[in-house]
């Protein structure tokens, strides 16, 4: 009798192709963490031959069709999932500077100096500026991971204000900019006209270079009061509508901000912006990047070695967010395939480089330190919200994908491109009758949400939206329930439809 297998000693790894259903000669397999698995495998057709006999019975068919599909559940953390979102969004990350990009080649840290203070490697510093803000990770001693600001830069060196320890790195040790600190007395807020503005005193860097663009979310503060403005309604979230070389406007922020000038409560202050990497979904024909993935999911022992089955050439279909109070963040990840292998042991699994699992905690709803739901308006960075609780989120990516048969092929030949979607659900709590109202007229809305979990988050942005339902839920004996459906739409002024922004690194304030 066989041995059973299973199904706790299964894993799944996820490799990128070079073209649909064709790996790159040393695939690179990324480890995940799936709760659980929906529809993974290939489901064959098969037609019998049916034909008038005297026996009245049908004859051995052949098979005729397989559609292969996967998908999954797993926790949101920091690490896991924002290199998958590049597929959803059929787009390239626009991120910040690291020696370890999510697109790009790696830039070894080859030494680090105590005697300096510096990072070196053979070439590829000189990109950073002085006053950028570095998140090290991955280096053998403490004092040289964490938030570090650049002092002097060289192509082949950067120099810290924080003491280093001498040492030699792994492989995997890396720098990332994750944001930029300016020089005292040099910054301001003003909120005296339609939108606030940071502003430059006197000279100074050309703010273009800094790594800011329009669509961008900054987090602006530091964790000290010299690294942040003296008024708490100027330290928060903001998503930038405008930059100039001493100028970046907000058309979004936590709170409505207030003037501060240099001399009325910045004097002394350097203050910190923190930047992210975003992903928005591809604007045009020209941008449009189409990735598609190997699928491997290991089946136990079967006395030989590692049983494994494979959906070759996958898309992601769908991706969705699920938040919900008193529980994990979690995301659903739906892919369509070209075709589904099987491996015995005796035959292994693909070769390839397989790194370690990067561990992380999960995201909880308690993470969610920024949640608004809110008219659109162009004059006001800070609307009012429709509700200031809410019970339950969802929020799915559609890339609308159909297989495409051929005679000849069992399987798909190729995948087409559907229309790119963004719907979804939300529950509030009833407050006002203001969502009523704006669904009845069709009004512009917006959603994003931020979570934020040891000085690292995310943060979702929808632009646009159009808002459904919106009737109040009464139930005996507890508070009224608003149920909403929303409809996302390209958001002329961005020109997308949604993003999702990664921050390597944020202040302890960000999670307040």
């Amino acid at each position: 009798m066989g041995a059973l297998q299973s199904s706790n000693l299964s894993s799944l790894s996820i490799a990128e192709e070079t073209t649909p259903g064709v790996l790159p000669g040393t695939p690179i397999w990324v480890l995940q963490s799936p709760n659980t698995f929906s529809d993974f495998g290939g489901e064959y057709s098969t037609v019998a031959r049916e034909t008038f006999r005297d026996d009245r019975q049908r004859l051995k068919g052949r098979t005729v069709d397989l559609s292969a599909s996967g998908g999954f559940n797993t926790d949101l953390t920091k690490d896991n999932l924002f290199d998958l979102m590049q597929g959803a969004m059929f787009a390239d990350v626009i991120d910040q500077l690291s020696t370890k990009p999510l697109n790009g080649t790696a830039i070894p840290i080859t030494a680090v100096d105590a005697t300096g203070d510096t990072y070196a490697a053979a070439s590829g510093l000189g990109s950073f500026l002085v006053g950028d803000l570095i998140v090290a990770e991955d280096f053998t001693d403490a004092a040289n991971n964490g938030l570090k600001r650049v002092n002097t830069v060289a192509a082949a060196l950067l120099t810290v204000d924080e003491a280093l320890a001498t040492e030699t790195p792994s492989a995997t040790a890396a720098v990332s900019k994750v944001g930029y600190q300016f020089t005292v007395d040099t910054v301001d807020f003003d909120a005296s006209g339609t939108l606030p503005i940071l502003t430059r005193v006197g000279a100074g860097v050309d703010w273009t270079t800094i790594g800011v663009a329009v669509g961008d979310w900054l987090f602006v503060g530091g964790d000290t009061t010299a690294l942040r403005f003296a008024g708490a309604a100027n330290n928060g979230f903001g998503r930038v509508s405008a930059v100039a070389a001493g100028a970046i406007t907000f058309d979004k922020f936590d709170t409505t901000v207030v003037t501060e000038a240099a001399g009325t409560g910045t004097t002394g202050l350097t203050i910190q912006i923190f930047q992210a990497g975003r992903i928005n979904n591809a604007t045009s024909l020209a941008n449009i990047v189409e990735r598609s993935y190997n699928l491997e999911r290991t089946l136990g022992d079967d006395g030989s070695g590692t049983q494994s089955e494979y959906i070759t050439g996958a898309e992601i279909n769908e991706l969705t967010f699920n938040l919900t109070s008193a529980e994990k963040i979690t995301m659903d990840v739906d892919f369509v395939g070209l075709a589904h292998e099987t491996r015995t042991g005796t035959v292994g699994v693909k070769s390839g480089t397989r790194p370690s699992l990067v561990e992380g905690d999960a995201f909880v709803h308690g993470d969610a330190s920024r949640i608004r739901l809110a008219l659109v308006d162009a004059s006001n960075e800070n609307p009012t919200a429709f509700s200031t609780y809410i019970t339950d989120l969802s929020i799915t990516i559609s890339n609308n994908l159909v297989a495409n048969k051929a005679i000849g092929t069992i399987g798909s030949v190729c995948l087409t491109t559907g229309i790119f979607s963004v719907s979804g659900s939300i529950t509030a709590y009833f407050e006002t009758i203001a969502a009523a109202n704006s669904i009845a007229v069709n009004d512009s809305v917006s959603l994003d949400f931020a979570v934020v979990h040891d000085n690292a988050g995310m943060l979702v942005d929808i632009p646009l939206v159009t808002l459904g339902d919106g009737k109040p839920d009464l139930s005996p004996n507890e508070a009224i329930k608003l149920p909403l459906n929303m409809d996302a739409a390209k958001d002329d002024t961005l020109d997308f439809t949604m993003s999702i922004s990664q921050f390597r690194y944020l202040p302890t304030l960000a999670a307040n």
